[in-house]
Order: structure tokens, then C-alpha cells, then sequence
């Protein structure tokens, strides 16, 4: 993480993680581990902010960038 800016959450088995932000608003996107598929979420909001389940029960990863 680079707090502020970028954080990123791997999940091996899925599920959904709350996740401490900075304050501000924050793009969400879930990439599979596996194929690289990208899926793009609403937008997330610090200081706190729970994520939506995983697609499946496979790797995810979250990744969450600051709006510019």
C-alpha cells in the first residue's frame, strides 16, 4: 500500500475484506489471479470501506487508487 494514494488486498479464496483508507474517494477494481480478468466496481469512499463478495471462490485480487 501507499497510504493515500494505492492499496491492494489479495484474497486466495475470495470473500469480501473491509479495508482502512485514508479519507477521500478511491477507483475499485477486482482482478482474477488467474486469468487477469478485471472486473470494476462503484467507487470507494475512506476512512472505512467494506468490499462486495468476490465473484467466485477463486484468487482475487482488489486493488483501490486514489481519484484523481
Amino acid at each position: 500500500a501507499k497510504p493515500g494514494e494505492t492499496y491492494t488486498v489479495y484474497l486466495p479464496k475470495g470473500g469480501k475484506v473491509k479495508v482502512k483508507l485514508e479519507p477521500g474517494t478511491y477507483d475499485a477494481i477486482w482482478v482474477a489471479a488467474a486469468s487477469g480478468e478485471v472486473i470494476v466496481l462503484p467507487s470507494a469512499a475512506g476512512p472505512s470501506w467494506t468490499s462486495p463478495e468476490a465473484p467466485d471462490q477463486n484468487d482475487w485480487a482488489l486493488l483501490l487508487q486514489r481519484k484523481r
